[in-house]
């Protein structure tokens, strides 16, 4: 796992660099650039926060539910019998294909109202700047980018 403070950091220094090359690259008005490039840095943060969260209690409420007790022994010994043992095998048809009501589970943990929220808060925070002339859709793109590319050079800073 990562530090938080080299996270926030590298997010910082990545945050600094796009956004460079975003006022060096795009000829639109300052106000534009800024205001595109980190109003969607914040929408896509705000997106991954929220999923990371709802993941986190969905597992803790899970690990809550699976109660661990110690009564029953790890191992049992068994005599081995000196008769063979003719052992018959069954085919049985485990497709491992959840049912309905599982589907239903999985689809409420993956879409959480939060992270919908987020994406909703994304799309309409895009069509604001689009409908008020402040959208600059290079600079939009790179602060979406910011935190892959902030992950990306983490994890090959890890593997040096």
């Amino acid at each position: 796992m990562y530090d938080k403070k080299e996270f926030y950091l590298v997010i910082a220094c990545v945050n600094l660099c796009l956004l460079s090359l975003c006022l060096f690259f795009f000829k639109n008005s300052f106000l534009n650039i800024i205001l595109s490039f980190e109003l969607a840095f914040i929408a896509s943060f705000l997106i991954i926060f929220l999923s990371f969260k709802s993941y986190e209690k969905n597992i803790t409420s899970k690990s809550h539910d699976i109660k661990a007790t110690l009564k029953e022994p790890l191992f049992e010994l068994k005599k081995i019998k000196k008769n063979p043992i003719f052992v018959k095998f069954y085919v049985k048809n485990d497709d491992l294909r959840p049912n309905s009501k599982e589907k239903i589970k999985y689809m409420v943990w993956f879409f959480s109202i939060s992270k919908i929220l987020s994406y909703v808060f994304l799309v309409l925070l895009f069509l604001f700047l689009n409908k008020n002339g402040y959208l600059v859709v290079g600079a939009f793109l790179l602060g979406v980018a910011i935190l892959p590319l902030s992950v990306l050079v983490l994890t090959v800073k890890r593997v040096r």
